[in-house]
Parts: C-alpha cells; structure tokens; sequence
C-alpha cells in the first residue's frame, strides 16, 4: 500500500499520481511542464526565481504548477558510462580533495584555537 501524502484539489495522491507532464513541439521554443511532484515544483520554482526571463509560470496552486520553459532545457540523458580506470581516477580524485578539505578545515581549527588562546586575560 503506498502511502499518501501530497494532495491534489484536497485528495491524497499516491506516488504513481505524483507525476510530471513535460510537453513540446517542433514549432515552439518552449516547453510546458506541469507537474504534482513537490522536489520538481520546488525546482521550477527556484528556476523561475533564478530564470524570470525564461520560465513563466501559466498556474501555481499548492500543490502542482504549470510552467513553460525554454524547450533547449529539456534533455533526455543515458547514465555516464566509465571505464575501471575512469571510476578508479575519479575515486582517487575524490580522496585528494577530501584530504585538501580535511586538511583546512584542522588548519582553520588551529587558526581558532590560537585566536582564543591570544584573547584570554592572563
């Protein structure tokens, strides 16, 4: 049984009825967007924010909006496909930067420690 959360008119919608509607043709540079999925209304809110000149918003209720948006935004993208070296070159790259991060943040904790040690009445 799924469970129901978001509402659609005051009806509880389950996650099948949560769904996002992207629409174009060949004849428009838009695209329109509706959708009852709260994370993608978020984001087209955020873009709409972000993009006043691009996304216009056609209806907003709380719980859905329909908005259009430039059509050279919507992609159809297959999962990135690496190689072991690939993968084993980003995981070290990753660990690189982590230590780096590691690194400053002990440094910035010393600069700290040092700063309170000076500001101390003796």
């Amino acid at each position: 049984m799924e469970e129901k959360k978001e509402t659609f008119a005051g009806t509880p919608l389950t996650a099948m009825e949560r769904e996002t509607i992207i629409t174009y043709n060949n004849a428009e540079n838009t695209a329109n967007c509706f959708t009852l999925s709260l994370p993608v209304r978020r984001r087209l809110l955020q873009l709409a924010e972000e993009y006043p000149d691009e996304v216009h918003i056609n209806k907003q209720e709380e719980d859905m909006i329909d908005v259009d948006i430039p059509k050279s935004w919507v992609k159809i993208r297959p999962p990135r496909r690496l190689s072991d070296e690939q993968k084993a070159a980003l995981a070290e790259r990753g660990r690189n930067l982590y230590e780096k991060y590691r690194q400053s943040q002990l440094a910035e904790n010393e600069a700290s420690d040092d700063m309170d040690d000076e500001t101390e009445p003796v």
